[in-house]
């Protein structure tokens, strides 16, 4: 830079590096010429700043920009990075993946625009201002589990939060959102209430009564032809009916039925099936019942 403001050019060098026997400088030296009237080089104003620690601040700032952009990456989630403009910062491959090239090449106003995407199950359209991404551009964390995104003739319910992020000054400087596709989940739910729905239809047809409890041995569901044959009983004593103390006698002796002894104790805590022939009395009324009860596991052998 002297060198050249000596011949008459302004001249700038930025991060030039000074090195002494046991420490190294960077350095940025800019040198301006200044003429006098008569349009001859009268002196050359030479100024040189340290730049060390800015230089130094910058890469571990890139080294780091670097290592959360390989996190991100391995995350297999789609997720993506927005600035306070709402331009794309980064995108991980399963965004991409998730939301094709074409989206994510588009910038945020494709994610945020008039995108097709939907709520879950009912299928309305999803309000661009009740999306968590736009909320975090509002600086609001934010997120919903019924975002349903729509491509051609295949659709994705994602679970999708977004967070804004701030700088020391409290000003928004990026927003980070993922996409979890729960698409299986969500199904899986759905055709287990579909499944419930249609047992209790068919235990309602029954013409026996049946009652179902959990694997602590509290109520859940009784049919229709319990509730007619139990009556007020059920009522009351829904919420703790199998470890209480119905009118049960032993048949054909008469003697009271002890709680541990009964077939729906048994079979909470041997996990076994057991049957009984028992006596019930309500008030002056005498029924004889020939009681099953059948644990049920679940897929990993769990009472349930």
């Amino acid at each position: 830079p002297l060198t050249k403001a000596l011949r008459g050019e302004a001249a700038q060098e930025d991060d030039v590096e000074v090195r002494f026997p046991n420490r190294s400088v960077l350095i940025s030296i800019s040198a301006q010429p200044v003429y006098g009237d008569n349009g001859k080089l009268l002196h050359v104003v030479l100024t040189i700043v340290d730049t060390t620690e800015r230089v130094r601040a910058e890469e571990r700032l890139r080294a780091n920009e670097q290592r959360l952009k390989q996190f991100l990456e391995a995350i297999p989630v789609a997720t993506w990075v927005a600035d306070a403009r709402g331009d794309f910062y980064f995108a991980n491959h399963a965004a991409v993946a998730a939301f094709g090239n074409e989206v994510m090449g588009q910038g945020l106003e494709a994610v945020l625009g008039p995108a097709p995407v939907y709520r879950y199950p009912t299928g309305e359209s999803y309000p661009v201002e009740e999306r968590p991404a736009y909320r975090a551009f509002q600086g609001q964390a934010h997120h919903a589990d019924d975002l349903e995104v729509r491509f051609g003739d295949r659709s994705v319910v994602f679970f999708n939060t977004a967070q804004p992020i701030f700088d020391e000054k409290g000003q928004l400087q990026y927003v980070i959102s993922s996409s979890l596709d729960i698409t299986q989940r969500v199904r899986a739910q759905e055709q287990t209430r579909e499944n419930e729905q249609r047992l209790r239809k068919f235990l309602e047809a029954v013409p026996t009564a049946v009652i179902v409890t959990d694997a602590q041995g509290q109520f859940l569901y009784a049919n229709q032809t319990a509730y007619a044959q139990m009556g007020n009983y059920l009522d009351e004593k829904r919420t703790h009916l199998p470890l209480q103390p119905l009118d049960a006698y032993r048949y054909p002796t008469g003697e009271p039925y002890p709680v541990q002894d009964r077939p729906l104790y048994r079979a909470l805590h041997t996990r076994q099936r057991q049957e009984e022939i028992m006596e019930i009395r309500f008030g002056e009324r005498v029924t004889l019942v020939g009681c099953t009860a059948q644990p049920v596991f679940d897929a990993h052998g769990d009472l349930t």
